[in-house]
């Protein structure tokens, strides 16, 4: 299974309503090990994730048609509509996590370091959270 780009932690977080702290894939606080690497000149899907804590539970509360992940959308699946993001224990704290699927139609460009996700929650409270990346040139 693919590593989620991105997990975010709550310093990260601009809300009206905190989300509590978020943490890495491998259960860290924040992601801080080597920059997600991604050519945007690939096929396929950029997987992110959400983290869940004990009072934030990100598969019931984002709003994935909000979503937004420099500028690409969540993709959606044929004629069902239906976005691609699943709940999945991403962290194994026994919390459901949200991994979405995001078009690779980042707007970035070689150089940039940052990759920024943005969207609401289901009450529409604005959620955004950042993740160091690596845009590469073809091989």
């Amino acid at each position: 299974m693919t590593r989620p780009l991105s997990c975010f932690n709550s310093s990260w977080c601009q809300t009206t309503d905190p989300l509590g702290p978020l943490a890495s894939p491998s259960g860290r606080r924040g992601d801080r090990g080597p920059p997600n690497t991604i050519n945007l000149s690939a096929a396929g899907v950029i997987p992110v994730a959400i983290i869940s804590t004990n009072t934030f539970n990100a598969p019931a509360a984002v709003n994935p048609e909000t979503l937004t992940l420099d500028c690409a959308k969540v993709k959606v699946a044929g004629k069902s509509d239906k976005f691609l993001c699943q709940s999945q224990d991403v962290n194994h704290d026994g919390l459901p996590d949200l991994v979405c699927q995001f078009e690779n139609e980042l707007n970035a460009q070689i150089g940039d370091s940052i990759a920024v996700l943005e969207g609401f929650t289901t009450n529409g409270t604005f959620i955004r959270g950042q993740d160091s990346l690596s845009i590469v040139p073809d091989k």
